[in-house]
């Protein structure tokens, strides 16, 4: 019986990766390899990236999570916590503001941690590089990138060709070229620091007495006429499931409903009660068939109503040659019954949906605000800011909308105020509308505009230390060359 040899070679084993050294040694039973290889091949098959996304390019990241291209098979594992990944993939532009909790987050990651930066926003900051405020021009401008990975946004298959290039480069590694990459090396530039702020929205930041008391400034404005206070005290005295009898002015209601929300003098949580103080007689008090034709629910209005509508320009002149804002010979219902109540406002006439314009001067705007309250606009649509022109006029608006039941469109109107930028101050409206909270800190970061009595004005896009507004038409974009250096 013939006696076939060994061979004196083994045949190698397939190794997509190509990291495994085979041992040429005799003995071809034993893989020899080394300390290296194993760990490098231990952390490329468990790669766990961070549920962590700066912008739009994370729904791309995202939906290989699902059953369709299912990234658990290259042993991928988002985590929620930092501290527990070891990749982070950012997805989208970062913005100034994010960048901090970007550079926080990478540091909390234990070493050793990679980087893949997904999307040309984030790699040059794509198609806001040029006049954007608050793109960051580059993620490797504050943390080291190991892959770049471009596209608007990338496809799915195309991050997978990212995981595989990244882990081809783990298993390259060394240990000395991971002692070469101190901790300080992985902290954004100097010339881009960022200042540390304390947290806003604390339980002590919402049950503050800014937030739960009116500024003083209110209170001349919220007391009754003499006539009325005897109303005001029969009408504390009757149980909240009963209606309430239709005693007080529209003005005077609005007020005393005010002044049960702010001291809980009267319990209104009963629902007719709440519908009693809300629900106002007041088509009864004005006569609303001279105001010419706003037709059915306010879609269409009347041309010559139309051409009322002033020019940003005009109405800024009116605030500075005009010693008072006279109301329009053809105004509208709400401005005529505001004259009638001595409460001084220029009609604008309505806009192209119909709304009525009001300009009010930045003093007076609290009292007509309450009295736009009593009125039955209980509820603030919208509150915004705009530069009329550069070097002008600021201006900041209020869309107030009536609302009642069984109305398919309910009635609107809007406040205009004009302010100097060199003092931009308007009174605040969150003592009326609660909505206004973050809307008015919106307008003031973007703008500059001080809402007095606010009880939490601050910036809310932009990081605190930022430098001017960025929304204004003459606010020069910076260009952030120092981080290109």
């Amino acid at each position: 019986m013939a006696v076939i040899p060994l061979p004196q070679e083994t045949e190698k084993i397939a190794n997509p990766v190509g990291f495994l050294d085979q041992s040429s040694s005799p003995s071809a039973h034993v893989l020899v390899t080394t300390f290296n290889d194993v760990s490098n091949w231990a952390r490329l098959s468990s790669l766990w990236p961070l549920l962590y996304g700066t912008s739009c390019c994370f729904i791309e990241f995202a939906s290989l999570i699902g059953s369709r291209f299912d990234f658990d098979r290259y042993g991928l594992v988002p985590r929620s916590s930092p501290r527990q990944a070891d990749l982070i993939l950012t997805a989208g532009t970062v913005t100034m503001k994010m960048a901090p909790s970007l550079v926080r987050l990478y540091e909390q990651m234990p070493e050793p941690k990679y980087v893949i930066a997904m999307g040309a926003c984030t790699i040059t900051g794509g198609m806001f590089s040029t006049d954007s405020y608050s793109t960051v021009r580059g993620v490797d401008k504050l943390i080291p990138v190991d892959v770049y990975l471009p596209g608007c946004p990338p496809k799915p298959e195309a991050i997978i060709d990212a995981i595989v290039r990244l882990r081809k480069k783990v298993a390259q590694e060394s240990l000395k070229q991971k002692n070469s990459l101190l901790q300080q090396h992985r902290y954004h530039t100097t010339r881009h620091s960022f200042t540390s702020l304390p947290p806003v929205h604390t339980g002590a930041y919402l049950q503050s007495e800014t937030r739960r008391i009116p500024p003083r400034s209110f209170h001349p404005l919220t007391q009754l006429p003499e006539s009325e206070k005897q109303t005001l005290a029969t009408l504390k005295k009757v149980p909240a499931s009963k209606t309430v009898p239709m005693a007080f002015s529209s003005l005077s209601y609005g007020l005393f409903y005010k002044q049960c929300l702010w001291n809980n003098s009267v319990n209104i949580s009963n629902h007719k009660a709440q519908r009693a103080f809300v629900q106002l007689p007041f088509t009864s008090q004005v006569n609303f068939s001279s105001f010419g034709s706003v037709f059915s629910l306010g879609k269409v209005v009347n041309k010559r109503k139309q051409n009322l509508f002033c020019s940003q320009a005009s109405s800024s002149q009116s605030l500075v040659t005009n010693t008072s804002l006279k109301t329009s010979p053809i105004g509208g219902r709400i401005s005529s019954w505001l004259a009638t109540r001595k409460l001084e406002n220029r009609s604008l006439g309505y806009d192209y949906q119909g709304v009525e314009v009001l300009e009010v001067r930045p003093n007076n705007l609290s009292a007509v605000a309450l009295a736009l309250y009593a009125y039955g606009f209980n509820y603030l649509r919208c509150q915004c800011a705009y530069d009329v022109s550069p070097g002008g006029f600021l201006a900041s608006l209020c869309y107030l909308t009536r609302m009642v039941d069984y109305a398919d469109q309910p009635e609107e109107v809007c406040i205009k105020v004009l302010v100097p930028r060199d003092d931009p101050k308007v009174p605040s409206l969150y003592w009326l509308w609660k909505s206004a909270d973050f809307q008015e800190r919106e307008s003031y970061d973007m703008f500059g505009i001080f809402y007095e009595g606010h009880p939490h004005l601050r910036r809310i896009l932009m990081p605190e230390n930022w430098i001017g507004w960025p929304l204004r038409k003459d606010y020069i974009t910076p260009l952030f060359y120092e981080l290109s250096l």
